[in-house]
């Protein structure tokens, strides 16, 4: 039976910016499912505005909370977003921006991962996020979720500061991508690796741990998400969209 595998995957990253880009491999296939991990760090209060925009034809949809980690004076800022591959969006040029916090001091990381095989709408089956506020928390425990399809994928992110670039993912997980800021702010994407099981299974509880900076200067999020296989016609061949 066919099912979800990971294809490929991008990263980009900068400090003192409003915007970033990344170029999407060339691997990326018609109808695969892109999930992108992002964090945004600020000193300003008040939260910015998001954007993904491509010069692919693929469209950008926001498809978590916004989850904010903040102490000390310090804004970090994590959420998801998805969309499905077009022929145009191998080789293209994706732009994550934000606007109402002042570049220099702003620093925005994301990492890409490509599926072949889910489902091409609704593709998200579950998704729940999570933060850990202030300054001294080192690891981030994923949220559960209790899936509604059968045969879903486990994607888990954690996007946030952690005074460097080391963190290990949760146990029996694959890290996919990491991309880091330059200035200590990540975003890194793991997935269960196959199939989580039937519908109505839980997944999440595993535990991202900061290997960075263990004892200070954290502000995390983290999510869990069920990515949904695609339908299999009654003669078990995966349709053609």
């Amino acid at each position: 039976m066919a099912g979800i595998s990971y294809n490929t995957g991008a990263t980009g990253g900068a400090a003192n910016v409003t915007s970033i880009n990344y170029t999407a491999p060339a691997g990326v296939l018609v109808n695969d499912v892109m999930i992108l991990g992002i964090v945004v760090f600020t000193e300003d209060s008040t939260q910015p505005a998001f954007s993904v925009t491509s010069t692919g034809s693929e469209v950008w949809t926001i498809v978590s909370p916004v989850e904010l980690a903040a102490g000390a004076g310090i804004y970090t800022y994590g959420f998801v977003y998805s969309a499905v591959a077009t022929a145009s969006s191998a080789h293209a040029t994706v732009t994550v921006s934000e606007t109402g916090s002042p570049g220099s001091t702003t620093w925005i990381g994301a990492a890409m991962a490509s599926y072949t095989g889910a489902r091409t709408t609704s593709s998200i089956d579950v998704i729940g996020g999570t933060s850990i506020p202030g300054q001294s928390a080192f690891t981030i425990t994923c949220p559960t979720k209790t899936t509604n399809a059968a045969n879903d994928w486990g994607i888990y992110i954690m996007a946030g500061g952690n005074n460097g670039s080391g963190v290990s993912v949760p146990s029996g997980t694959t890290q996919r991508q990491l991309a880091s800021t330059g200035g200590g702010m990540i975003a890194v994407i793991a997935d269960s690796n196959g199939i989580v099981g039937p519908a109505s299974t839980t997944i999440g509880g595993g535990v991202f741990t900061n290997t960075a900076d263990v004892a200070s200067n954290c502000w995390l999020t983290a999510f869990t998400i069920g990515l949904a296989p695609a339908p299999v016609n009654p003669g078990g061949f995966m349709p053609l969209f």
